[in-house]
């Protein structure tokens, strides 16, 4: 048997029919098929909300990845903007900003934004994971930008970026051990 990381939701079900083994997917999405996913929804919807009861009206998304394929980030945009139509703030496309792997294209973004909107336009932002969260923190800094106070900055994992983040990063908990657990229970079964 095999466990399967990340992979396309669109493409796991053709995949497990096509193999003959028996196939636990993680983090992937819906479907006729195992899988083992974290919360992406709810933790991102519960974030947002608390960004919201903290006082911020003007909340942007960065994502890793703007495609429909990406599972988690479906899921963790869809969370965002249902928590800001639940609290009867506008949502805009403007406010996902894509941030590229290419480190030094997404410092750039990252810049730019500081520059224009962040504590501005914007007052918080809600990142894909914490490894992103925490860089934006650098750069910001680095552009005068002093978070929390001018711009509020929350993750998604509670891995080990958010434990080496100063300010400490405000961060949605994620249990990868038990995912991983059960992927292999179920696998087990499965076999």
């Amino acid at each position: 048997g095999a466990i399967i990381l990340g992979y396309d939701d669109d493409k796991c079900e053709s995949l497990a029919n096509r193999i003959s083994k028996p196939i636990v997917f993680v983090d992937s999405g819906e479907g006729n098929y195992d899988n083992i996913g974290l919360e992406d929804f709810k933790g991102a919807y519960e974030m947002t909300s608390y960004l919201i009861r903290q006082c911020h009206k003007k909340i942007v998304f960065f994502a890793d990845y703007l495609g429909d394929t990406c599972h988690s980030n479906k899921e963790r945009l869809r969370g965002f903007k249902c928590a800001m139509e639940a609290n009867n703030l506008p949502y805009d496309d403007a406010e996902t900003i894509y941030l590229p792997e290419d480190r030094y294209l997404r410092k750039e973004i990252l810049r730019k934004f500081a520059r224009r909107k962040a504590g501005s336009v914007y007052t918080a932002g809600l990142f894909f994971s914490d490894f992103l969260a925490n860089e934006a923190i650098s750069v910001f800094f680095s552009q005068g930008i002093r978070v929390p106070d001018e711009f509020s900055v929350a993750g998604f994992d509670d891995n080990v970026y958010a434990r080496l983040s100063r300010p400490a990063l405000t961060t949605v908990r994620q249990y990868p051990d038990e995912k991983g657990a059960e992927a292999v229970k179920l696998l087990m079964k499965r076999i």
